[in-house]
């Protein structure tokens, strides 16, 4: 950027009272102008001393196609016959028309801060061995500037760079950190095969055209934080960054993003058109991204992460606080990690394919021996990271593992977890997904049980519906107290429902005497209780007809003692509600939506 008065010893030519700075230009060594403004006897003396890797200094100077040519041959290496330069300062150099420095090598480092390109510029397979800055460099001519296969084996930063039309990079590498903070980008940036060993920055930079950084590989940070993005956006496949950030970037334009690195944040993120983030791998962060439109978060499984994962490369989000999730859409990810406090409308949140969620500890695991055992079933992070810290028999390893709770921070309460449950079962339900709606129903009933803030009361009857049946989900636990519950029966029955014997009838009646019509009265003796042996294989035969007609509610046709008719009263009206237990949680594992 260019200043009143340049620091350097300037050549002033065409000074004027209205400019007394004239030409910016330095001095050239020995002479009075710059080397734009020698005559042509000073200048062929000037290249004379010239040779391959000398340091130059044209800060200021104004080059035309054919002084770059000059000194371009000047500087060539006697070896391969490409142009080299040992430490090189353009800044605030203005190169009019096209500025072909293809294929130079730069030993030392190279200054072009404030340097002005009023055509195309090529800097495609130049070499930079050292440190190369761009801060606040102005590419406004009608062409592009293109950097294919450019070697950066320093630092390279384009600090409050403008570039007017488009810039391609194709095949470039860069051997040190890439600094593009506040660039601005008017036409197309096109990037494709770039290789970065260290950090790559495009903070603060504006996209006014569309965004192509395709098929390159980071080795350290990316960010894009806090930039703006006009036009249509593809980032990736980017594999092997560390970071991804997206920190308070605005998408005005429908974004494509396909990433294999350790961390993902759209920390505050604005996305006003339809988007897109594939990832493998990766920790994905949406702590207050604002969805104005569709957010599809999907995994993306790569090679190398299906060998060390034994399959699975997906995408893990780990936070979703302040995020609207009515545009978001999960699809095939990781969530066991993740934290849905304070996230709003999450019964409209969408989530499709197999995700994973965390399960309880195994019931192999040390401490769960039977009958302190849980059965798989989808558990929120905050269920894990409540029964860690503050549930029943706290501090056991299983759930501790399960979320790492020993460094997560505020730890919610079962009110807060039951809601979560119960908006994600709606969210399931809603969709259709009736089977998988049911583990947040079975979450939400056990918060529900364990809630401090519940009566008394009506956490006995759920700590029944618990045990009799798992809230009605889990059919081998009522079928298990329905086998217990007849086979009780039977014992009771043979032990004291059944007499000893069938009571006898008897017939008595009167005759008159002149004889006519005789009625006789029919009378059963009561029901003995039997008093010899009880467990017999006949009197058992008649205890299971009993017990296996009061689960359908039908009376057995059986003479019963006093006792007996009561144990079948009580038979004929827990058995079968037993049985309707068992029903109902299998209808609910194989219900399709509707």
């Amino acid at each position: 950027m260019e200043s009143a008065m340049p620091e350097w010893d300037h050549c002033a030519a065409g000074a004027t009272q209205a400019d007394a700075t004239g030409c910016r230009g330095r001095k050239a060594e020995r002479y009075s102008r710059c080397v734009a403004h020698l005559e042509q006897p000073e200048l062929l003396d000037f290249l004379a001393t010239l040779s391959a890797a000398a340091d130059v200094d044209f800060r200021g100077v104004t080059f035309d196609v054919s002084l770059l040519g000059r000194i371009l041959d000047a500087v060539k290496a006697p070896t391969d016959g490409k142009p080299v330069f040992g430490t090189a300062d353009f800044t605030e150099a203005r190169f009019s028309g096209f500025t072909p420095l293809r294929g130079v090598e730069f030993r030392s480092e190279a200054k072009f801060d404030g340097a002005r390109f009023d055509g195309s510029v090529d800097f495609s397979h130049s070499v930079f061995r050292a440190g190369a800055s761009f801060a606040h460099s102005v590419f406004e001519g009608e062409g592009s500037v293109v950097f294919h296969e450019a070697a950066f084996e320093g630092g390279v930063q384009f600090w409050d760079a403008d570039f007017s039309h488009g810039i391609g990079v194709v095949g470039a590498r860069f051997d040190g950190y890439a600094q593009f903070g506040g660039a601005r980008f008017r036409g197309e940036s096109y990037f494709q095969g770039l290789s970065f060993a260290d950090s790559v920055e495009f903070e603060h930079v504006t996209f006014e055209g569309a965004l192509y950084l395709l098929h390159s590989e980071v080795s350290g940070f990316m960010s894009f934080a806090h930039a703006t993005f006009l036009e249509h956006v593809v980032i990736g496949p980017i594999s092997g960054a560390d970071h991804l950030e997206m920190v308070r970037a605005n998408f005005r334009a429908p974004s494509e993003v396909t990433a294999s690195a350790r961390r993902i944040t759209y920390t505050d993120v604005r996305l006003e058109e339809p988007a897109v983030l594939e990832a493998s791998s990766t920790s994905v962060e949406l702590d207050g991204a604002v969805l104005l439109q569709p957010l599809t978060v999907a995994s993306r499984p790569a090679a190398e992460s299906r060998a060390e994962a034994g399959g699975f490369g997906m995408a893990a989000i780990v936070s979703l606080a302040r995020v609207d999730a009515v545009m978001l859409f999960l699809h095939e990810v990781d969530l066991r990690r993740c934290s849905f406090s304070r996230a709003r409308h999450l019964d409209q949140i969408h989530i499709e394919g197999e995700c994973r969620f965390a399960q309880p500890p195994s019931p192999t695991g040390p401490g769960n021996a039977w009958p302190f055992r849980w059965t798989r079933r989808k558990v929120l992070a905050e269920e894990a990271l409540w029964r860690a810290r503050r549930g029943p028999r706290r501090g056991r390893p299983g759930w501790l593992s399960s979320v790492e709770a020993e460094e997560s921070g505020t730890t919610p309460g079962a009110a807060t977890v039951e809601i979560l449950y119960r908006n994600l079962r709606k969210a399931l339900e809603d969709g259709k997904d009736e089977p998988g709606a049911a583990d947040f129903y079975y979450g939400e009933m056990e918060m529900r049980r364990h809630s401090r803030g519940r009566r008394t009361t009506e956490r006995w009857l759920l700590q029944a519906y618990w045990l009799l049946s798992g809230y009605g989900l889990r059919a081998a636990r009522a079928l298990g107290w329905l086998s217990v519950a007849m086979l009780l029966t039977i014992l009771l029955m043979m032990g004291y429902g059944l007499p000893d014997a069938s009571p006898a009838q008897r017939a008595t009646g009167t005759v008159p005497a002149g004889g006519g019509r005789v009625t006789f009265k029919i009378d059963k003796d009561d029901p003995k209780n039997p008093a010899g042996h009880r467990f017999t294989g006949e009197r058992l035969e008649k205890a299971l007809t009993v017990t296996l007609n009061s689960v359908v509610f039908r009376s057995s046709g059986q003479d019963l003692t006093t006792a007996g008719t009561y144990i079948e009263m009580a038979s004929r009206f827990s058995e079968p509600v037993l049985l309707g237990f068992a029903a109902l949680a299998v209808r609910g594992r194989v219900k399709r939506g509707s």
